[in-house]
């Protein structure tokens, strides 16, 4: 049964949803209108569960976090057109490299990366969906090679493990293109929502801050994308919830300090303002730590 409260939210979710709906329409973005109405009503069922189960288990805000990710999340893994993500074209390339153990991308002079030939047949469809081009749903994964011009390799290989992951299992099962960017957008997403789910679980407070952060349409959509900016995103989040412990903590365990370092180094070494993440140290009292504030000062140094 329905409660008022729950009526209450969920109205003001259906308004929200029919006047960014109405506000977005454009003949150009509904040229398959029976798949937007159905997307639009998954949306809109997915939106009364979040809800539902949110004022249920109002206690329970790292479960609700996780559910609002995992839902919203897989419309956009499945319903978003081709690489349409920020720079999913060249994310793509580097997961496809390290689905094949290139962790490191070996640049070629004057012609550019090793890339398989199915990714470059994709770029050649970028922004379309599987209802302009339904081939990919039954084209092979091809192993040829051809020369592409960038592939992030500024970035370190640890933000495409997850990516890499879900083109292996595409290239091991011998699975039509597609699933190639399907799969590792799912496991991108699912890496995300772990470390978003632990990192609100062990927060002892602003736990409801961190939900609104990480459950941001643009984060979601990001961690649902080949985007390195999903585990970056969530390490970020991470790394703010050890804080929040080390804060509320009468001793600090050395732990929750190297979790807490690790993670600022982490993100700091692919974005590097990141890494004034790590000044938050001087926030807490030199009472609170195992370690002498000199101690403190030279391990965020």
């Amino acid at each position: 049964m329905i409660q008022i409260n729950d009526k209450k939210y969920i109205l003001t979710y259906l308004i929200g949803f029919i006047l960014l709906a109405t506000f977005l329409f454009s003949c150009n973005t509904h040229n398959h209108p029976k798949a937007q109405i159905i997307l639009s009503i998954l949306t809109v069922i997915g939106g009364i569960i979040c809800i539902r189960y949110s004022i249920k288990n109002k206690d329970e805000l790292h479960k609700t976090a996780f559910l609002i990710i995992i839902i919203f999340g897989l419309l956009t893994v499945f319903a978003s057109p081709l690489l349409v993500a920020p720079d999913e074209v060249e994310h793509f390339a580097r997961s496809d490299l390290t689905s094949e153990g290139g962790l490191i991308p070996n640049y070629h002079e004057n012609q550019g990366y090793f890339i398989n030939n199915y990714f470059y047949q994709m770029t050649c469809s970028q922004g379309s969906t599987l209802l302009d081009n339904t081939s990919f749903m039954h084209q092979d994964i091809t192993h040829g090679k051809t020369f592409f011009t960038s592939v992030f390799s500024q970035n370190l290989f640890y933000v495409y493990l997850a990516q890499g992951f879900g083109i292996f299992i595409a290239k091991m099962l011998e699975l039509p293109v597609i699933f190639a960017l399907w799969l590792g957008r799912l496991c991108n997403l699912l890496l995300y929502s772990g470390i978003v789910y632990f990192a609100i679980k062990k927060t002892p407070a602003f736990k409801k801050e961190l939900l609104v952060l990480s459950c941001l349409p643009i984060a979601v959509f990001q961690a649902a994308s080949m985007s390195s900016d999903g585990i970056i995103f969530a390490l970020a989040i991470l790394n703010i919830s050890y804080f929040i412990q080390m804060y509320k903590s009468e001793i600090i365990p050395n732990k929750n300090i190297i979790i807490y370092l690790a993670t600022g180094v982490l993100i700091g070494l692919i974005k590097f303002p990141y890494i004034f993440l790590l000044l938050m140290l001087f926030l807490i009292p030199a009472h609170k730590f195992r370690v002498s504030a000199k101690i403190k000062f030279w391990l965020t140094c």
